[in-house]
C-alpha cells in the first residue's frame, strides 16, 4: 500500500514515477554462510548464544537427492538458508541491508520482502520537453 500511495502522491504532483520489480531468483539458496554470519556480529550485534544459535542453524545442512530409486550421496550445503515460516525471509532481509543504505545514498525508495524488492523514484517532469 505504501507504494501504490507513493506512485499516487508523484502522480497528483504532476510528476512521473519509475517502478522497477525485482525477483533475486534463487536468493536464498545463493546466501554465503560466512558472510551472513559476520553480517550478523559486526553489523546486528549478534553474539554469544545467539550467534551460535545461528550458526548451528545454518551449518552441516545437507541435501539428498533421490533419482529412480537410487539415493545419492548427501551434499553438504555450503550456502543458502531454508525457506520455512518467518525466518527464512528475515535471514534475507538482514543479508541484503547493505542495499538499504545504497539506495539511501541515491534518494531511491525502496520496499523489500524476502526475494522480491519493488525500487521506485518520482522525478519532476519540468525538464521534459514535447
Amino acid at each position: 500500500m505504501r507504494i501504490a500511495n507513493d506512485i499516487l502522491m508523484e502522480i497528483d504532483a504532476r510528476n512521473v514515477c519509475i517502478l522497477a520489480l525485482l525477483d533475486l531468483s534463487a536468493a536464498f539458496d545463493t546466501l554465503d554462510h560466512e558472510i551472513l554470519l559476520k553480517r550478523l556480529e559486526i553489523t546486528f550485534g549478534v553474539k554469544g548464544s545467539a550467534l551460535s544459535w545461528f550458526c548451528s542453524y545454518i551449518a552441516d545442512r545437507a541435501q539428498k537427492v533421490i533419482l529412480k530409486a537410487k539415493r545419492r550421496s548427501d551434499t553438504i550445503m555450503r550456502f543458502g538458508v531454508p525457506i520455512v515460516f518467518v525466518l527464512g525471509p528475515m535471514i534475507l532481509t538482514l543479508y541484503t541491508q547493505p542495499l538499504v543504505e545504497i539506495l539511501q545514498q541515491h534518494n531511491m525508495n525502496y520496499h523489500f520482502y524476502a526475494d522480491d524488492t519493488q525500487l521506485y523514484k518520482g522525478a519532476s517532469t519540468k525538464h521534459i520537453t514535447d
